[in-house]
């Protein structure tokens, strides 16, 4: 990734006053001669233009600093200082470059987030179990790319009541064995559901394995090891009358050896 980067440290010092200092920091930057990089003073005036407030209340609702540029990338330790956005109820950070550090275990500490997008954003270890807390989600998208993220286990899904779509595209789900569909059954609400290159190959053998999620459109299984016993579910699904869309490609159907 380029080598322009702007600490996310940085923008946390400024988020709680919301864009008070960004103001004062633009003057400054402006007319007391920082010596700042042009491109990274500009990355960091664009902060403001991210972060939304509650039009009655003042309070921060929405942190939106994904990368749309593909230049000036966030990077660096994420404060726990985000912890003063008690109202959060957005955030996405995706398309930045993390360098493989794990995603940080206090945003499952957001009870109103309702959106959490870190996808493509070079997030690494395990997945922290307790984002199954965050029971008023109703996007979640942890897409990794090419540091591994992984799943000591898969329960913790079955925590996310809300839950409409869900990515964990790339994240290693192999400890999962089965399990990964029995906590997906527990989320009525989803629709869509992506696990594409997530390393499975269990499938369970009954056919009432998606009986719940009625309101299922799009499934996407592509790219693990899935073998001919997913051929015998797939003739055994009634209940998915909205389904528009299945993608099984590139498994090992046809393959009884997987």
């Amino acid at each position: 990734m380029a080598n322009s980067k702007t600490t996310l440290i940085l923008l946390i010092a400024f988020l709680p006053s919301m864009f008070c200092e960004l103001l004062i920091i633009e003057a400054d930057l402006n007319i007391k001669g920082w010596g700042c990089n042009e491109g990274e003073k500009i990355a960091l005036l664009e902060f403001k233009h991210g972060v939304k407030c509650n039009n009655r209340t003042g309070n921060v609702v929405k942190v939106d600093l994904k990368n749309r540029d593909g230049f000036s990338y966030l990077g660096g330790e994420i404060s726990d200082s985000l912890l003063d956005l008690k109202h959060l109820n957005y955030m996405d950070l995706s398309l930045n470059d993390f360098q493989g550090i794990p995603i940080p275990d206090f945003l499952a500490s957001f009870e109103r987030l309702k959106h959490l997008d870190l996808s493509y954003a070079e997030f690494g270890g395990m997945v922290p179990p307790h984002l199954g807390n965050l029971s008023q989600l109703s996007y979640l998208d942890l897409h990794g790319v090419e540091y591994e993220t992984r799943v000591s286990n898969f329960n913790w899904p079955s925590g996310l009541s809300s839950l409409k779509y869900l990515d964990l595209g790339k994240v290693n789900l192999s400890k999962a064995s089965i399990d990964w569909m029995q906590a997906v059954n527990m989320i009525p609400s989803l629709l869509e559901l992506h696990l594409s290159s997530c390393e499975l190959s269990g499938f369970p053998h009954y056919s009432n394995s998606f009986v719940n999620l009625t309101s299922l459109l799009v499934i996407d299984l592509s790219y693990n090891n899935f073998n001919t016993t997913l051929l015998g579910w797939l003739f055994n699904i009634t209940t998915l009358g909205n389904l528009v869309n299945l993608d099984l490609t590139n498994n090992n159907i046809g393959n009884e050896d997987g």
